[in-house]
């Protein structure tokens, strides 16, 4: 198929136009005046002015003071104390390593012969008939917590349990005192018998315990 190309007519230079007013009539429009300005001819072109104040001259390279303060050294390294461990008051020791301390330290001979000796001066003592009664153990009881600062129960109990001790225990132990302290009693009366010994407190002091050392003497041939 052929492609047909619009052609155009050559435009013409109109002379005159023709306006149909409404009274017919017409009207001859002269060809367009050139203009009275003539056209501004192009610009020339712009120079850059210098500007009137200088460019800042570039920062110079700023140096860095030292700090008016020295630095703080570097906190030393911290030694971390660590607690002692506690005693544990629990702890079993052996019957043997006590018994060894005392020997080597000269304490188990004495402690032995007291031991010995109250013994059997509470036995002298029952089958003398010495007995101690309720009230009394109890007086004793109470003066030993004075003498040892327990004031309250709780204070006994503390003590008790420090000393691995049981509360019979200590009661067998204040017995055995009440039964030699009577029985000193008895030793002398039967050997006091003047008056004027009898009426002095520190005489009788004396002969008691003089009486029973030379009854437990005996006992312990």
């Amino acid at each position: 198929m052929i492609k047909l190309d619009i052609v155009s007519p050559p435009l013409v230079a109109p002379t005159k136009l023709v306006v149909v007013n409404p009274t017919n009539l017409d009207v001859i429009i002269p060809p367009l005046i050139p203009p009275l300005i003539p056209p501004l001819a192009p610009p020339a072109k712009l120079e850059v002015m210098p500007p009137l104040i200088p460019p800042l001259a570039s920062p110079a390279k700023l140096e860095v003071m030292p700090p008016l303060v020295p630095p703080l050294a570097p906190p030393a390294k911290l030694e971390v104390i660590k607690p002692k461990k506690k005693v544990n008051r629990n702890r079993i020791i052996p019957y043997r390593e006590v018994v060894d301390f005392l020997k080597i330290t000269g304490q188990f001979a004495p402690a032995l012969q007291q031991v010995v000796e109250r013994k059997v001066a509470a036995e002298a003592a029952r089958k003398d008939k010495v007995r101690v009664t309720t009230p009394q153990l109890q007086k004793a009881f109470d003066t030993f917590r004075h003498l040892n600062g327990l004031s309250k129960a709780r204070d006994t109990e503390a003590w008790l349990e420090a000393s691995g001790v049981s509360l019979e225990t200590l009661e067998e132990h204040l017995e055995a005192n009440l039964l030699i302290s009577k029985y000193k009693d008895k030793l002398y009366k039967k050997v006091a018998t003047n008056k004027k010994y009898q009426n002095s407190s520190e005489v009788k002091d004396t002969v008691r315990e003089l009486a029973y050392q030379g009854w437990l003497k005996n006992e312990l041939k």
